[in-house]
This record gives C-alpha cells, structure tokens and sequence, in this order.
C-alpha cells in the first residue's frame, strides 16, 4: 500500500495534465477513506482541500462541499489503473474497511479486470488492470464477447 515518504517520485509537486476534484460532506472523513480503502496518499497538506494522489498523474482534489442536502457522486466513475498492486490487493483493502464495493473484481470483454469502489459521497472508483497482456487491441475487439 502506497506510503507517506515523501521522497518517493511521485510526491512531486508538477503541473497536472488533468485531475478529478470532489466536492465531499466530511472533508475529513474522506481523506481518510481515500487513504485507507482506495490507497492514495497525501501529497501536500493544504488548508480547505486534500491533494490526494493514486500515482504519477492520478490526483484527486477533495474539497468541502456545501451541506445543501444534494446528491453527490452520480454518474461520475474515476477508472485508475492498478499498476503497484493488483485489483484483488484493492478488494481486500476495502473489504477489511467495510467499505462500498459497487462491483467485485470481475474480467470484462475488453480484456481487463475491474472493481469498483464508492467513496463516502458516492463517488465511484474503478481500479482496472489488464488481463492478458500479450492481446492486441485488433484481436480484443474482434472477439465474439466484445460485442
């Protein structure tokens, strides 16, 4: 599971190419399950919001979300790919977290394996990893389940 050590590369402070933020009930609370089910880590404490990153280009910004009462988290999913761990390493993260699995680690037609996560707001996660890794992209879409 991913750490706090800032001397890892990708505790770097960069220019993101593109990042989620969610605008969360329980900033607190959130920064928590993010780091303990879905293993993100803290990349710089900033006031009002959490800087949250999966891995190199994988941030998510966590911000305090008016207590109007509205849904959150629907139909919006943040797929990451499981490159340090497996998705089965996420499901047993979130299984001793009683957290919500949308989705348990099932293959797809498109040659992956996938779980899906919901954070405290509904918010859901989809940790992805390959299946066969020797399959190219033609032979994927040409097989009689990726219809």
């Amino acid at each position: 599971m991913p750490t706090d050590d800032e001397s890892k590369p990708d505790a770097d402070i960069y220019p993101m190419p593109m990042f989620a933020q969610f605008a969360v009930t329980d900033l607190d609370a959130s920064t928590d399950w993010y780091r303990s089910v879905a293993g993100f880590r803290e990349v710089a404490p900033l006031p009002g919001l959490s800087h949250l990153r999966y891995r190199r280009y994988a941030d998510v910004m966590l911000v305090p979300a008016e207590a109007d009462g509205g849904e959150r988290g629907r139909g919006l999913s943040l797929y990451l790919n499981a490159e340090d761990e497996t998705v089965s390493d996420v499901f047993e993260r979130a299984t001793e977290h009683d957290a919500t699995v949308v989705r348990e680690p099932a293959e797809t037609p498109w040659n992956t394996r996938e779980i899906a996560l919901a954070d405290p707001d509904g918010y859901r996660l989809v940790f992805t990893e390959p299946v066969d890794t020797e399959l190219d992209f033609e032979t994927v879409v040409d097989r009689p389940d990726s219809e």
